[in-house]
């Protein structure tokens, strides 16, 4: 069930502060007043009717095994303004942002894909739990466009992961082991 654990034993290395090379990683991205108004907006929101399930409409190759699918909502303005004012440093620059919330319940997964779209310029991800350990599933794996090499990121809380060479990444299953539905933001930069 956990196939991937020895490859994120082996291939899991400390990153510095941002990676200046394929998949660029930070750390520390939102400032803890925008932490709470996200957090607080998602758990507000948990028993509203404003979600949509990604198996609905994303596309059979990037379903391919998500038996659960990833609840998915728009992030509200002005906590979409909060976020982008922690950020807009490090993003790249581009037209307008789409900000989303995702929850990924158990067994839910994003199958092998790039991003790349004509109307995207980069995609990123914040990653929201507070604690999550590699049992728990959920592991961001890509292919490095240069070396070609298989690398990953097991999600830390206020990390944030962009992809503006549009690499071939996936996220495994989210496992039983998981106390609660990992919780992220996506952040589409359009042109």
């Amino acid at each position: 069930d956990l196939w991937w654990r020895s490859l994120v034993q082996i291939q899991y290395r400390p990153c510095p502060r941002a990676v200046l090379f394929g998949m660029k990683i930070h750390y520390n991205v939102l400032s803890s007043r925008t932490l709470s108004a996200v957090n607080s907006a998602i758990d507000l929101s948990l028993n509203q009717n404003k979600w949509s399930v990604s198996t609905f409409w994303w596309s059979p190759e990037i379903k391919l095994g998500n038996r659960a699918g990833i609840a998915t909502q728009i992030v509200s303005p002005d906590v979409a303004q909060l976020i982008y004012s922690d950020i807009q440093s490090i993003l790249p620059q581009g037209g307008s942002h789409t900000f989303q919330y995702y929850l990924w319940p158990e067994g839910s997964n994003i199958s092998t894909h790039d991003d790349a779209d004509s109307n995207k310029i980069a995609g990123a991800t914040i990653y929201l739990n507070d604690r999550w350990h590699p049992d728990f599933g959920g592991i961001f794996l890509w292919e490095d466009g240069d070396t070609k090499e298989m690398k990953c990121l097991c999600p830390s809380h206020n990390t944030m992961v962009v992809n503006d060479r549009f690499e071939q990444h996936l996220v495994t299953p989210v496992t039983s082991a998981a106390p609660v539905p990992r919780r992220t933001v996506q952040i589409w930069v359009n042109n």
